[in-house]
């Protein structure tokens, strides 16, 4: 796509946009087609082109004036003798004044299907970072757009041997590419991420790799006890990655791995707080879990290495690979309450879940209906408030069958009617539209599991089950046209299994 120019004065006020379609491999929703309609989404500009013979003669789009309408998202609409078949958008686009021809690329996928591009391009093999959707942010004139970001992790060096990465990677909308940006993260696996809506993404914690740093060991010097804030920057269809600042572990050290990390509401400002997490004790050293809780003043009126502080309350168990979920509810008087769901994480025996208040830093725990210990899970915002608990493992790694939904106005969990035909670990286990998505991850036997199971997100009835590349550990990744990404994770090689280069695209079906 060329690069879309700022509001100048130009002769030409009127130019003509060109989309060309990017599809996914087994899909060619034209074959079908009878007709495609392109629009400039919230307006009134639209042209419908008929489809002859599988073939469309071109999709372009006049008389959009970028004088009153400064900015645009393209939305690309494939129809058949039943109704729309497949659907691609592009991020929001300031309009050119300068430009007679504009091409822009859109990807058009069937509804309800997962599958990996055409284009796909050689990407590194990556598994075991983190991947965060965050917003792409120009403070000149540029719309924010949401982009996922991939830092740290695990790759394959050109001898086949696998070693961590301090690479970080940005999957760029407009042009549907990855690319390697000049960051590299301080951390490769296990860091708490958040990515917050004034475009910086926070990385806490996570494990250094050995390739920068003199240690060889096992020991808590691999473990980082930093904070890392970054900014996602937007210049038209080029995108990047800046670090703003490092802020040091203080005295005592926290170093961690694998805890989780929520943003809380405050006044006059919001917080962030990092629960438990693991880092390796004692002799002979082994990973222990823990039970501290750090917090990131996120607008320090104290000096700047203070701005990451160890809090003086602690779990009522230690956890490590568990969620921590910020619940903005009500009081009986109505007004608004703040509190935190940790989950799951915890030693047999401890709470499986317990709740945080941050008004008074206290701990509560929940009771036994919360099910069997589990880590690794996903926690999923259902339509009615609800929250379901779905995808984890148990002990030795055994998938979870049992799937929970926790309701925050009672505080109470409840066994979820959803039925896995295959359970499984470590799957990509994420909501689209209407749909909620199991795919990948490995079964009871240990094998990795090659298809998705789709569901109703409202009824958690089975809708389809898709065919899925075969790999567990992917990252999921919401996506600016509707659509979520699924990058990294493992795959078998050569009686291996190693961090994978696939990456997919699942759309959901039409939400009514």
């Amino acid at each position: 796509m060329a690069a879309l120019g700022g509001a100048a004065c130009g002769n030409n006020i009127q130019p003509e946009y060109s989309v060309d379609l990017r599809l996914l491999q087994g899909q060619d929703p034209l074959a079908t087609a009878t007709s495609i309609t392109l629009e400039a989404l919230g307006t009134a500009f639209r042209v419908t082109s008929p489809v002859e013979n599988g073939k469309v003669r071109r999709l372009s789009l006049r008389d959009l004036n970028p004088r009153s309408t400064k900015v645009a998202s393209f939305a690309v609409t494939v129809n058949n003798a039943t109704g729309p078949v497949a659907y691609g958008q592009s991020p929001p686009i300031l309009l050119s004044e300068e430009a007679n021809l504009v091409r822009l690329a859109v990807q058009v996928q069937a509804f309800k299907s997962l599958a990996q591009p055409v284009y796909q391009q050689a990407i590194p093999r990556l598994s075991d970072g983190s991947v965060v959707a965050a917003l792409a942010i120009d403070d000149q004139t540029t719309p924010a757009v949401v982009t996922p970001v991939l830092l740290g992790g695990r790759s394959l060096d050109t001898g086949g041997m696998e070693q961590p990465t301090r690479a970080g990677f940005l999957y760029n909308p407009f042009l549907h590419a990855l690319f390697e940006t000049n960051f590299f993260p301080t951390t490769s696996t296990g860091a708490a991420t958040w990515a917050r809506s004034d475009g910086t993404i926070w990385l806490f914690g996570g494990r250094i790799p050995k390739s920068v740093t003199d240690d060889t060991s096992e020991t808590a010097k691999d473990f980082s006890g930093a904070a890392d804030k970054l900014g996602v920057g937007q210049l038209l269809n080029t995108l990047r990655v800046d670090p703003i600042a490092t802020y040091p572990q203080t005295m005592p050290p926290f170093p961690r791995a694998h805890a989780a990390m929520t943003e809380v509401p405050g006044a006059p400002d919001p917080l962030l707080y990092i629960f438990g997490g693991e880092v390796v004790q004692g002799e002979p050293a082994a990973l222990a879990a823990l039970d501290s809780v750090v917090r990131v003043d996120l607008n320090p009126t104290t000096p700047a290495t203070m701005v990451v502080q160890m809090t003086a309350f602690a779990m009522l168990s230690p956890r490590t690979r568990h969620t921590a979920t910020t619940m903005n509810l009500l009081n009986s008087e109505g007004a608004p309450k703040t509190e935190v769901l940790l989950f799951g994480g915890g030693a047999d025996g401890a709470p499986v879940a317990e709740i945080f208040d941050p008004a008074t830093g206290t701990f509560a725990a929940l009771g036994a209906d919360a099910g069997p210990p589990r880590r690794d899970h996903k926690m999923i915002l259902l339509p009615d408030g609800r929250w379901l608990i779905a995808c984890g493992a148990g002990s030795a790694d055994a998938p979870m069958p049992d799937v929970r939904i926790y309701d925050p106005g009672t505080r109470t969990f409840t066994a979820a009617p959803l039925a896995l035909a295959t359970p499984r670990s470590n799957a990509a286990c994420f909501s689209a539209g209407a749909d909620l998505v199991i795919a990948g991850g490995r079964d009871a036997a240990g094998a990795i599991v090659a298809t998705a199971e789709v569901f109703d997100l409202a009824s958690l009835t089975p809708v389809d089950t898709l065919p899925a590349a075969p790999r567990y550990g992917a990252k999921d990744v919401a996506m600016p046209d509707g659509t979520v990404m699924l990058v990294g994770g493992r795959e078998a090689l050569e009686g291996r299994n190693v961090p994978s280069n696939l990456y997919e695209f699942y759309r959901p079906r039409p939400v009514p």
